[in-house]
């Protein structure tokens, strides 16, 4: 691992008064020129990406983001710099872990076109959790809901899939209609704290609206927290992650790169270990006509949006059993 701060400090040491970058290579293997670097006079810490410049695309909008800002600088031998800046110093330990990430994928790559595709790729992946999220980390209500994402795919799905195919239906992060999608069948996932729980929140109106699936489904999720035996969200990523790489290395890498969609960073876990969880009831409905709900096509004209509250004391008539849900969600005729 790449120590990014300890590069920046000694760069920092310089402490030169005229415009110039003074920098120290690194990953010296990889198709395009890499450094980590300190812009002079203002101190500002980089990343810097030297390639031809018929590697950096023509006419692409550049990332830009609370904590970072990219720009592009023509060198004298023909080439291109690529120069990753850290605007406010609040993100210096998320922009340390954005580096790493950054350099991570430039090197796995065999040239420097597809490295420089890949640094602006992932950099977008990146500047949409900084637009989304702030160093603070993830909102109470945000923890909860991810944390009932993650229980319901380890309990319910996990047991029957292939740790990659989970992972690819796990759309929550990928801000979807939808937080678990297996092609037409669809699963919606509602957490709560609160005991006993009595109510949940819909956002919008498609989050209940089975219009053009075959079947859906809501997974009503009621933890304890805190809780003595209970895991914090940094437990529970880690457990799903030893599960996935044991079946399959790939899975761990698309669940990482959805955790990053989702607003949660490995670098920020001690924000979260003073919380811990467990369940204490899964409650599965199916979605029908007659479901308690609104949708678009149940609202008067004129009405774009809305956000309601069910009762959950309402819904005895739509229950299912896990059997039922995931037998119908994998397209099995019984779970075995």
């Amino acid at each position: 691992m790449i120590e990014f701060e300890s590069i920046w400090d000694e760069l920092l040491a310089r402490k030169l008064t005229r415009r110039e970058w003074v920098r120290k290579r690194i990953v010296p293997e990889a198709s395009c020129a890499v450094y980590g670097a300190v812009l002079w006079p203002d101190a500002r810490i980089s990343l810097l990406l030297e390639c031809s410049a018929e590697s950096v695309p023509a006419r692409r909008e550049r990332p830009q983001a609370a904590g970072f800002s990219i720009e592009i600088e023509d060198l004298e031998n023909g080439d291109r710099r690529l120069c990753l800046i850290l605007n406010d110093p609040a993100w210096r330990t998320l922009f340390a872990t954005l580096c790493g990430d950054l350099v991570k994928a430039v090197a796995e790559e065999p040239n420097s076109r597809t490295a420089v595709q890949s640094f602006l790729t992932k950099l977008g992946s990146w500047q949409d959790f900084m637009l989304r999220h702030g160093p603070g980390g993830l909102t109470k209500p945000e923890r909860i809901g991810l944390v009932a994402e993650l229980l319901t795919l380890e309990t319910w799905l996990l047991e029957r899939c292939d740790g990659i195919e989970v992972v690819e239906a796990w759309s929550g992060p990928d801000h979807r209609a939808h937080d678990f999608m297996f092609g037409t069948r669809k699963l919606e996932v509602k957490g709560t704290t609160m005991r006993p729980a009595r109510s949940f929140r819909a956002s919008n109106l498609v989050q209940l609206d089975d219009s053009g699936l075959d079947d859906l489904f809501l997974c009503h999720v009621t933890m304890f927290e805190p809780s003595r035996l209970g895991r914090t969200l940094p437990d529970i990523v880690q457990d799903l992650k030893d599960r996935l790489s044991s079946d399959n290395p790939s899975a761990t890498d698309r669940f990482e790169e959805k955790l990053l969609l989702a607003g949660y960073l490995d670098a920020q876990a001690d924000l979260y270990r003073d919380e811990t969880y467990s369940v204490d009831e899964f409650r599965l409905f199916r979605v029908t006509d007659s479901f308690p709900r609104l949708v678009p096509s149940s609202v008067p004209p004129g009405i774009t949006d809305a956000e309601y509250t069910v009762e959950l004391a309402a819904l005895d008539e739509w229950s299912v059993s896990g059997e039922e849900m995931i037998g119908t969600m994998l397209g099995m005729t019984a779970y075995e």
